[in-house]
């Protein structure tokens, strides 16, 4: 499986493999885009993960800049509140009652909040809320807590957002390639078009995502469309490759309907 996406990552860095490259059903580009996208992202987060680090401090220098926070209100529950219900890592209880704390991770008493970190349970009163400057370390490492514990559900989510970007991608060029042609005597089969068009994403996959971690700057942004940006240089990468693809197809195309002719 590996030697096969590794034959295909070769093929599509060079437009004049796909004329054989494009033959496939528009399924197997498309799988070929999952695994370039996820061999990709995981070296992103490979390479930000000392930047997780940098949270709680980066989080304790922007509490500095707040002088005071006002929490007013009371609430009190019958029974305690367990997300799940087996196994909770999510506790509400104003009772005091709740004592397990073997599965929880957060617990919200009456009085203060009850975080679990590594070496033990940390806690922070709502009283102690108000003196920010004086509790901003304990403040930023229940934020820190907070961010570290909801990564995983923003790791799929960047995922998933990232292949829908590209996915789009290559079938607003395709498509629109296709219906170009359709118009002159260079006319292709659309699976090979829309094929074509995601395959040409193999060095711009990498290349924007891996840069992600480092600085995205370099390659140039010129428009975001739904605050996900676009790039000039992975853009001309892309247009050169497939272009020079596009040629590939037609004139593959036109060497057989010569000799079939």
């Amino acid at each position: 499986m590996l030697e096969l996406f590794i034959k295909e990552l070769i093929s599509s860095a060079n437009p004049f493999q796909y004329k054989t490259l494009c033959l496939h059903p528009t399924g197997k580009s498309v799988k070929f885009l999952l695994k370039l996208i996820l061999i990709s992202y995981i070296v992103f987060l490979f390479l930000f993960v000392p930047k997780l680090f940098e949270i709680p401090s980066y989080l304790q220098e922007k509490i500095s800049h707040v002088s005071q926070v006002d929490i007013n209100g009371t609430f009190d529950m019958r029974e305690p509140v367990f997300i799940p219900d087996k196994n909770p890592w999510l506790v509400v209880d104003t009772s005091g009652n709740y004592s397990d704390v073997k599965t929880a991770r957060i617990i919200f008493t009456k009085e203060e909040i009850k975080y679990r970190t590594l070496k033990s349970f940390e806690e922070i009163k709502y009283s102690e809320l108000k003196n920010v400057k004086e509790k901003s370390p304990e403040i930023a490492g229940l934020l820190s807590f907070f961010a570290l514990f909801i990564l995983p559900s923003f790791i799929f989510i960047g995922y998933f957002i990232l292949f829908l970007k590209y996915f789009l991608w290559a079938f607003v060029f395709g498509t629109a390639t296709f219906l170009l042609l359709d118009l002159t005597t260079f006319s292709i089969a659309y699976k090979k078009v829309l094929n074509a068009s995601t395959f040409a994403l193999v060095l711009v996959v990498p290349i924007e995502i891996i840069l992600l971690a480092i600085n995205h700057n370099y390659l140039l942004p010129i428009f975001d469309i739904f605050k996900i940006p676009f790039y000039a240089v992975t853009l001309l990468i892309y247009v050169i490759l497939y272009l020079f693809g596009l040629v590939a197809l037609i004139h593959d195309s036109k060497t057989k309907t010569n000799i079939e002719i």
